[in-house]
């Protein structure tokens, strides 16, 4: 699917209209255009550290190419995920912002996100500190994973802690984690005495000063996860989503019928990379 979908793009873009009824009738917006195919599949920390170098690479390497040849270039990317502060700051927004400019323009799809309920958000006060959400997992994938992505504001912290329900019965937790500069592989026992393992990563203060919390899921029971984020002000924006290979799979957030959790929202659901500054977002 990923072939066809590159070639499809392609010819959008830069196909000569060659083979058809009339030179004119089926060639791309910019016929007359060379095209520079790279290809690449970046590794699964690239884009939990909303780094995605590999691309970056990819990016540069055309770029070079057209400017050996005397000309302007458009890089064009149909991938996504939605890791990351969606703000702007990432690692891979900074590489793109130092790397674009006159003559070298990046465009990059929005996402396929829209109808999806992958994120929540809460905004703290002394008297409402607690979200509860419920992660539901992407049923097509054989196994029940996913990543949650965190971020706050600067200089709120905030403290995060899983539990596991049966229905709307709490069955077990963790502690609440706070942000300390650490990594926990960890994990917490469902009713059957299945086991939901996960690996933290508690950042007081990420590369745009925010606090940032990274939870990579694999969860063994029927029972329902519920992610709790606790904090006194501030407000806080949380994603799920997951990669594999070069495929993005996509669950949300809900209630599940257990009292005071919220649901996920179709706010602030386009693609990491197409918050960059420099980027030309394309959506329907």
């Amino acid at each position: 699917p990923n072939a066809k979908h590159g070639t499809h793009v392609a010819g959008i873009s830069a196909g000569s209209g060659f083979g058809g009824p009339t030179a004119s009738k089926y060639r791309g917006v910019a016929y007359e255009s060379d095209l520079v195919m790279v290809g690449i599949t970046p590794a699964a920390s690239q884009w939990t550290s909303a780094g995605m170098s590999d691309i970056i690479d990819g990016m540069n390497y055309v770029y070079n190419y057209a400017a050996s040849v005397g000309k302007p270039a458009v890089v064009n990317l149909s991938w996504g995920c939605t890791v990351g502060p969606h703000d702007g700051s990432s690692l891979f927004s900074q590489g793109c912002d130092a790397l674009t400019g006159a003559g070298k323009l990046f465009v990059v799809s929005a996402g396929n996100n829209g109808t999806n309920a992958i994120h929540v958000k809460k905004s703290f006060t002394l008297t409402d500190t607690l979200l509860k959400t419920v992660v539901n997992f992407n049923t097509s994938l054989p196994e029940k994973k996913t990543w949650l992505d965190i971020w706050g504001d600067v200089s709120k912290l905030f403290q995060v802690k899983l539990s596991l329900h049966n229905g709307a019965a709490l069955v077990s937790q963790t502690r609440f984690f706070t942000l300390n500069s650490t990594t926990l592989d960890t994990f917490i026992v469902g009713a059957l005495s299945d086991t939901c393992y996960f690996k933290i990563t508690l950042i007081p203060s990420d590369y745009n000063s925010k606090p940032h919390a990274l939870i990579d899921v694999y969860s063994k029971t029927a029972n329902n996860l519920c992610l709790n984020i606790k904090a006194n002000s501030g407000t806080v924006h949380a994603w799920t989503g997951y990669v594999k290979a070069s495929t993005g799979y996509y669950g949300s957030f809900s209630t599940a019928g257990i009292t005071g959790a919220t649901a996920g929202n179709l706010d602030y659901t386009i693609g990491e990379m197409a918050c960059t500054k420099s980027a030309i977002t394309v959506g329907a």
